[in-house]
Parts: structure tokens; sequence; C-alpha cells
């Protein structure tokens, strides 16, 4: 079994460093008894039969608390993500006025107050650079209390906002709808697994399916799942296609959008329902996933960028338009 040795140091103009242990058996550890409001770094190695190996980088600093001071435990949570945008949340502290977001480059960590006024635990960041990697921390504030007592959250997890893939850009309208018809910006689709779902009303086979299709994707968004549905209707008049769009959940193309007619041909849609799957790099990971074991896992894996089949036991798409022109149901 490998043992672990690891040193601190204080953050000076030169690290001073100091062994805290060569015999670690894990690789968790709780280091007790440093002074409140300093700064601290940390590397580690390990030890094989053939001996020591090189220190690890050093850690960031990390700053301990000064005496008496409280601060969350966890630091802001990515809840969502979307083209040069995030959504953060974090710990509801009772009795806090607002809340003070900080932000940095999680590679040259230099704080930058974003709001000092946010109202509630949850905030959306907008204007984030896809190419730069970020770092959030947050604290409480007190209208008739010490805010200073309240020191700073860890810092979150590093987030790169997403960028949607040229195949999905140049697909789909700058504009989607939802299902009250309000527009959604196609960047909202950016770093999700799209399904791009063929189907219209007058077809049997889609009333079926659609419901199905409804249950798996509130169970994704209840996991919290990088899934998402654009509905491409193939019905004949904006009348059919908003009645049915009102049962679904997800996004679609508007109506009286060239490019709804547009995606149909590009992707010879000859048979409906279709479930047509694109992963966040902008492969195609299912030419259809109608008859499909849709789960969790097939999500991640498509996120990931596996690649799907259709299962073989499905029934080729009817000739013709879509569900077979309009004959089926």
């Amino acid at each position: 079994m490998a043992e672990c040795g690891e040193e601190e140091g204080t953050i000076d103009d030169n690290i001073n460093w100091t062994t805290l242990s060569s015999s670690f058996k894990g690789n968790k550890v709780k280091k007790k008894n440093l002074e409140p409001g300093k700064a601290y770094t940390f590397r580690y190695r390990s030890r094989d039969r053939l001996g020591w190996n090189l220190f690890s980088p050093s850690s960031k600093p990390s700053w301990t608390l000064q005496s008496g001071q409280n601060r969350l435990e966890n630091g802001p949570q990515i809840h969502a993500v979307e083209t040069g945008a995030v959504m953060l949340g974090w710990q509801c502290v009772e009795g806090a006025s607002s809340y003070e977001l900080q932000i940095s480059d999680a590679a040259y960590p230099v704080w930058q107050t974003v709001s000092t006024n946010i109202q509630h635990p949850a905030v959306k960041k907008k204007g984030l650079d896809a190419n730069t990697k970020y770092i959030f921390r947050v604290r409480p504030l007190f209208a008739h209390e010490d805010s200073a007592s309240w020191a700073f959250s860890p810092p979150s997890s590093e987030i790169s906002p997403p960028i949607l893939s040229q195949l999905l850009s140049s697909m789909l309208p700058v504009n989607l709808i939802n299902n009250q018809n309000q527009a959604v910006s196609q960047g909202a689709l950016a770093g999700k697994v799209v399904a791009i779902y063929f189907s219209a009303h007058w077809c049997g086979p889609c009333r079926k399916f659609t419901p199905q299709l409804a249950t798996f994707y509130n169970q994704m968004k209840a996991a919290r799942r990088p899934f998402e549905v654009v509905f491409v209707s193939c019905d004949g008049d904006a009348g059919s296609m908003m009645s049915y769009f009102s049962e679904m959940p997800w996004l679609a193309v508007p109506f009286d959008d060239d490019k709804r007619e547009q995606i149909q041909s590009d992707y010879q849609v000859s048979g409906i329902p279709r479930l047509m799957v694109v992963g966040p790099g902008g492969a195609i990971v299912a030419e259809n996933a109608v008859g499909m074991p849709l789960s969790e896992q097939l999500v991640t894996h498509w996120a990931s960028g596996g690649t799907t089949a259709a299962p073989q036991k499905a029934a080729p798409p009817p000739a013709g338009g879509c569900c077979g022109g309009g004959k089926c149901g």
C-alpha cells in the first residue's frame, strides 16, 4: 500500500513548507490548529516500494476564518448553464437581507463583486466568456447586524459557459418558443443533449408517444440532467400545432419560421414520430430514439458523445410524408 505525505505552507514571498505527516494511509485529512485569518497552501506526495515520488503542484491558497466568523459550508452550486450565462444557487441564511456574490477567473483569482443586493439565494449571471473558467463565492448581508461576522463561502466548482454546437446553431432559428408562445434563445440549448422531436397531433403514434416523452423529460429536469427537447411540428396549420404544443413541457420551432420545414427536408423526415438526438458537441448520437428504453444512463451516455442505433425491433417509418402522409391514427 502506498503511503502519503502532506505539507503545509503559509503564503509569503517564499513559501516555507512544513511537513504535517509522512504516514497518511488515505487521501483525506483534516488539519486543525491553524491560525485564524491566515492563508495556507498544501502539497502532497506518495511513497511506493521504490521510495518517495515528487510532490504535487501546490494547492490554491485557502484562508482560515477570523475568530468568531461564520460562513456558508458550501460554495454556490451550478444549477444550469447556457451560452454566456450560468444559474447559481446557495443555502438560504435566516435573517439575511441580501447576498453579496463575487466572481473570479479560476486561473488568476482576483475577486470582483457582482452585486451586494441579491434578494434570493439564486441568481443568473450573464455576459460570461465561453473561453474562460470562472469561480464564484457568496456571503449573506444583514440590515441590522454586523455583516463582517460572515466571511465568504468556499469557491464554487469551476465553470466555463458552453457554446452551442454549429450543427444546432445553423439548424434552428435564433429564437425558439415555449408553450406560452414566449421567445427563448437557442443559446439555452448550449451544453445539453437536445432531442429534435418531429411529431403532429393528427398522428396517432405521436399522440401515444408524446406523454411518455413528457414523463421522461420531467424526470430528467427533476434530476438536473442536461437534456432538452425541441418540437418540430408536422401539423398543417398553426392552430393545430399550438393546441398540440400546449401539452408539451419543452421548446418548439415557431410554426411560421422557414426553418421548421427546412429541418424536415434536410433530415429527410418521412415518418413520425421521430426523435433525433444531438449531443452537446453537435454529433447526432441517435437518428431516432423512439422505441428506445430512455433512461438517465442513456442521457449521460449521449452527453459524453456516445451514440446509439435505432432498436432493431422498431418498425421502419412509413413511406411518404409525415407519418405516411397523414394517414396514420
